[in-house]
């Protein structure tokens, strides 16, 4: 495709370019399902865990207190970022050029979510990789006084069957429409359907369709990131494609193995990154995560313990006009 996304700017920043997937292949598009149910069932990310290795362990030892090494890994593939099928549905959503991803490897163990928030902290005021956080649009201009805001995402939820509420508030159709309304901004954000009524009209009673808690899924934001798009968003009336880029963007981004039971059991922990700041303001010269404040902005690190591999996803909203 002729924009470039995030993975090729960041490499052409630390690596000289990222290769493409010539293996890559475009969606196919399902058949319409009989109901959301059915619908969900088809695109429930871990079906089937064939191929997913589950046999890498972590060494234990006490919490991890120090500094980080990382190593930017640009052969690192993203099934989402490759497949042309993917990039033509990220363009029409208006998040190709803004939505960006990137791996590293890190040195040092860490075997607690502590020991991974700590990470996240020594990532950002890593000075080595303050030349990966500019090509990412971060301005880290003092690493050394850096204070980063962190909020804990939970990855105990990795069926699609939570979206099932969407047809039963009547936010969405059997078929998997999802039914209009009259637009209405919410701050920034304009609500022109149920769903998206859903996602941030708190006055609504379609709010209280999902809890705190279950807001707080990495599933759960995947899938409302999708649905919001960018300032160019051309929105889908059917569910199916956002239902089918939420599975992917899960796989992508997340490590699983299979518990005892034969469960998946995510181990991957996410972590959002909602400011970056020098601790005595919210707003100062040491750190920017986004150019311009908007409802959509996000950031997410998601540590892999097992792997040892740290990956960025962040969307920055960019106006057209």
């Amino acid at each position: 495709m002729p924009e470039s996304n995030g993975i090729e700017l960041l490499s052409s920043a630390l690596a000289g370019g990222l290769e493409g997937d010539s293996g890559s292949a475009s969606v196919r598009k399902n058949a319409q399902a009989s109901s959301l149910s059915s619908l969900l069932a088809a695109h429930d990310p871990y079906r089937s865990l064939d191929g997913r290795s589950d046999d890498v362990t972590a060494e234990e030892d006490d919490e991890s207190r120090g500094d980080y090494t990382f190593h930017y890994l640009p052969e690192a593939k993203f099934r989402m970022w490759t497949d042309r099928g993917f990039q033509m549905l990220l363009t029409k959503w208006g998040l190709g050029e803004s939505m960006c991803v990137g791996k590293w490897r890190f040195e040092e163990r860490c075997p607690t979510r502590d020991a991974a928030r700590n990470l996240v902290r020594s990532f950002f005021r890593s000075e080595k990789n303050r030349p990966a956080l500019q090509a990412l649009g971060i301005s880290v201009l003092k690493p050394s006084g850096l204070e980063v805001d962190l909020v804990d995402i939970s990855t105990t939820e990795t069926s699609m069957a939570m979206f099932e509420k969407l047809e039963e508030c009547g936010a969405v159709g059997r078929s998997g429409h999802i039914k209009g309304r009259l637009d209405e901004y919410v701050g920034d954000v304009v609500v022109n359907n149920l769903i998206r009524e859903v996602f941030y009209m708190e006055e609504s009673d379609l709010y209280d369709t999902y809890s705190a808690k279950e807001r707080k899924e990495f599933i759960f934001r995947i899938f409302q990131h999708l649905v919001m798009g960018g300032a160019t968003n051309q929105y889908e009336d059917d569910i199916s494609e956002y239902l089918k880029a939420t599975k992917a963007f899960l796989r992508d981004l997340v490590s699983v193995k299979k518990r005892d039971d034969g469960e998946p059991e995510v181990t991957s922990m996410v972590f959002e990154v909602t400011g970056l700041h020098d601790g005595s303001a919210r707003k100062s010269s040491s750190g920017g995560l986004f150019k311009r404040e908007h409802t959509t902005n996000f950031c997410y690190l998601i540590v892999d313990t097992l792997m040892r591999h740290v990956t960025m996803w962040k969307f920055a909203y960019e106006s057209v006009w």
